[in-house]
């Protein structure tokens, strides 16, 4: 039966039939399957009540049809809301070599716009644009003409609120911004005064590599006009030096959700706003100079800056247990500069524990040092933890089982699926991640990402796979480009044959091994010989293949055998030889898409490019016509 509210313009097919119109209005009539619905229609009901089944449904319609579910009810409201809204990612740039000098005529010459289309999961999905602010504000105003946008904003550009042109442009489209980012605050005064002037619908604001200094006594954090009612989350990674300025931001904010990145040192603007709930993370003393602080009422100079620093880290960690804290992020590792043994040296073991217990059930990620881990056997279990990251020291691998056992993984870890590891090659995996530690917990973990600049090799993954067997995503590094592909990608596809997204961070795109002879994409894609290749793409040899070769080189493929995968990422932007990579895509040829991409037609592939890098238009063209691609 077909059925269509007549007040909402909704039409949905249905095998059976309603005793009463489903629509939001009737209160008063039962909504259980059994009551109302003949039995082949209970599925449908369901069907339409689930998240993912409506939002793949919504996916595929237009704004118009989107409003007019976005009216049926509560649930469809709130799937169709974010697919009618368009995102877009705006960085507001000046020319490295035209520093801004308060000549409005110079500095209108040196601004730049980057303008980036994302999805509502906020993932670029659409190439960018360059332009100037004129014709960015032209591409804004005809956006808003054809539905609801939303910005995020990112401006590093000093004394930018000086010039008239990016006043101007945050007057018309400041109110659009929901999130903002920026690092060139030099007071707390001008950071509130922006916030409020121009971005009254703010939800996100990220803070970073700034020093702020001492609001002074012009400013009123109580006064009406500086009160910022939809500020919900701040990322407050910078340099404070006076727990005022926390003070002020805690109270510009009123409705104020989550903060992350608090300054340990400075936990009396928590005490004083009674705010210690939406602290979601600390950051740590670091190693600068912190004389030039101001001091809290109740600190004293010792004279003795080593014991200082440790009495002040004691008393805030003290203030912070007490306020019970529920954290979403937690690090055992402090900083390269600071003495880490302090968490583990008395009254610290203790302090940590009652904050981690306060936080059992809210803590989503975890940092922790596998070697220097705090006993945990009076703890709850952390219910919500999802990521755990290891920290080991330079150099140094320990016997991971003399800290950690079965019973601790597995019981006070029970939902972790993101394992982030630190250095490690074929030796090193073993003492690491023993298989009678770590299994059965290690079946759990559906995500790896290998940190910082090792050559991933197929000796490694091989161990890896032994301790977790059901990777779905895998996150690595490569120094040799294509050549470790070939070596890597049939280990990963024999393996993890479930795997369903590869991020690729590439080092570098010359031979490191001298076993590694050189070759083409089109062979690591294909698992096929360049040699054979060469054959194959020339119509006449071909011909000497039989179809049984043919068919047997279709699975010869790592990717055909990794069926499910859907994403391939590659990022290049810490590439020195950059250019040299993205030449090189351009031996992906045809005989990649008839061999490799048709068979796996939901397959896409990303490119991150660093500086001012960019993708060839003969290499974008070559595979644009043979996969889906995006550049980031």
């Amino acid at each position: 039966m077909e059925t269509t509210s007549p007040r909402k313009n909704v039409c949905v097919r249905i095998e059976g039939s309603f005793k009463e119109n489903w629509h939001e209005s009737s209160t008063e009539k039962s909504l259980d399957p059994a009551d109302d619905l003949e039995e082949p229609c209970k599925f449908t009901l369901e069907a339409l009540s689930n998240f993912l089944v409506v939002r793949n449904i919504f996916a595929n319609l237009d704004n118009n049809d989107l409003e007019s579910c976005s009216q049926v009810n509560q649930c469809w409201k709130s799937i169709a809301d974010p697919i009618m809204i368009r995102y877009f990612r705006i960085e507001i740039r000046n020319d490295e070599a035209n520093v801004f000098r308060n000549d409005e005529n110079d500095f209108s010459k040196s601004t730049y716009v980057i303008i980036k289309r994302i999805n509502s999961l906020f993932i670029d999905e659409f190439p960018e644009l360059n332009c100037n602010l004129p014709d960015a504000s032209k591409f804004l105003q005809n956006a808003m003409q054809t539905g609801k946008i939303s910005i995020d904003l990112t401006i590093n550009i000093p004394g930018y609120f000086k010039s008239t042109s990016i006043r101007d442009f945050l007057t018309k489209f400041g109110h659009l911004v929901e999130r903002f980012s920026s690092n060139v605050y030099k007071t707390m005064n001008t950071l509130c005064e922006n916030l409020v002037g121009y971005f009254p619908s703010l939800q996100n604001l990220n803070i970073t590599d700034s020093t702020l200094e001492s609001f002074g006594s012009t400013f009123n954090p109580n006064l009406p006009e500086n009160q910022h009612q939809h500020l919900k989350t701040i990322h407050y990674s910078t340099f404070e030096r006076s727990y005022k300025n926390l003070v002020a931001i805690l109270s510009f904010a009123p409705n104020l959700k989550e903060f992350y990145n608090f300054p340990i040192l400075k936990m009396k603007a928590a005490v004083i706003t009674g705010k210690a709930a939406v602290i979601k993370s600390l950051k740590y003393p670091d190693g600068r100079d912190h004389s030039g602080d101001e001091m809290e009422d109740d600190e004293e100079d010792s004279g003795d800056e080593t014991n200082s620093n440790r009495e002040n880290f004691q008393t805030a960690l003290e203030k912070f247990a007490v306020l019970e804290p529920k954290l979403a992020e937690f690090s055992f590792f402090i900083c390269d500069d600071c003495p880490n043994e302090y968490v583990f040296e008395e009254p610290f073991p203790d302090l940590v524990k009652s904050i981690l217990q306060s936080s059992h059930d809210s803590l989503e990620r975890i940092t922790m040092f596998p070697n220097l881990f705090i006993d945990l056997s009076d703890i709850s279990p952390f219910t919500a933890l999802k990521k755990i990251s290891f920290v080991f020291g330079d150099d140094y691998c320990p016997q991971l089982s003399e800290y950690l056992h079965p019973d601790t993984l597995q019981g006070f870890f029970p939902k972790v699926s993101v394992l982030k590891m630190p250095d490690c090659d074929a030796d090193c995996i073993p003492p690491c991640f023993p298989e009678n530690l770590i299994s059965p917990w290690g079946l759990q973990i559906k995500e790896l990402n290998m940190k910082h600049s090792y050559r991933m090799t197929a000796d490694v993954i091989l161990l890896l796979s032994r301790s977790f067997p059901s990777v779905q995503k895998f996150n690595f590094n490569v120094r040799a480009v294509p050549e470790d592909l070939r070596l890597i990608l049939p280990v990963i596809a024999e393996k993890w044959p479930g795997m369903e997204s590869l991020t690729i961070k590439i080092q570098g795109c010359y031979i490191r091994d001298i076993k590694a002879e050189p070759c083409t994409f089109d062979s690591v894609f294909t698992g096929i010989p360049d040699e054979t290749l060469e054959q194959l793409k020339d119509p006449l040899s071909r011909g000497n293949f039989s179809p049984e070769d043919i068919f047997a080189f279709h699975r010869k493929s790592p990717l055909v055998n990794m069926p499910n995968l859907k994403t391939i990422k590659m990022d290049f932007g810490n590439c020195t030889e950059s250019a040299a990579f993205l030449e090189r895509l351009s031996t992906v040829t045809f005989i990649s898409k008839e061999f490799v991409f048709d068979y796996l037609p939901a397959l896409k592939m990303s490119f991150r490019l660093g500086g001012k890098n960019y993708l060839p238009n003969h290499v974008q063209e070559t595979l644009s016509s043979l996969i889906k691609i995006g550049i980031i």
